[in-house]
């Protein structure tokens, strides 16, 4: 488990990457370079011992590309909430590129804590789905159910 206190405003500015504390981080290389990457972020246990909101915000090379907050009761160590967020980034290149998950409380004072329940199965962690796609034109491709072509003979059809 991890204690934080470095806080991360709950307001209406962009989270920077010198606010709250990291509790991930990774390398992503993306497979195809016109794609889309859906990174979900979840953490699933946190808990305060004051009464606060609580910030968690990802960042793509130290800019922030998502954030949400929610709001933690005094829970204590005998419960805990879990904090959800998803993010879509446009890949331009194949170039690796970094992420990093933070979190903090809202003001100064209270701790958060993260990762120490369920024998470490409440740990943070990161989904990472690339949707590639190719781009073809002047023709149109039937599909079923189970990605397979509809036509008679699996070819092409050609627009009209």
């Amino acid at each position: 488990g991890k204690s934080i206190t470095n806080n991360m405003p709950f307001d209406g500015s962009t989270p920077r990457v010198d606010e709250g504390e990291e509790i991930l981080s990774c390398v992503y290389a993306p497979g195809n370079n016109r794609a889309r990457v859906k990174i979900e972020a979840i953490v699933p246990a946190v808990y305060t011992d004051t009464p606060t909101n609580a910030v968690l915000a990802l960042f793509k090379d130290n800019s922030c590309s998502g954030a949400t907050g929610i709001r933690l009761p005094n829970t204590g160590a005998s419960s805990g909430h879990f904090i959800r967020l998803t993010s879509v980034i446009d890949i331009s290149d194949m170039n690796p590129f970094a992420l990093a998950l933070h979190i903090g409380p809202k003001t100064n004072g209270p701790t958060l804590t993260v990762g120490d329940r369920f024998n470490e199965f409440g740990l943070p962690y990161l989904v990472i789905t690339e949707i590639g796609y190719i781009e073809q034109t002047g023709y149109i491709y039937l599909e079923d159910l189970s990605g397979r072509l509809v036509t008679e003979n699996y070819e092409k059809i050609n627009l009209e």
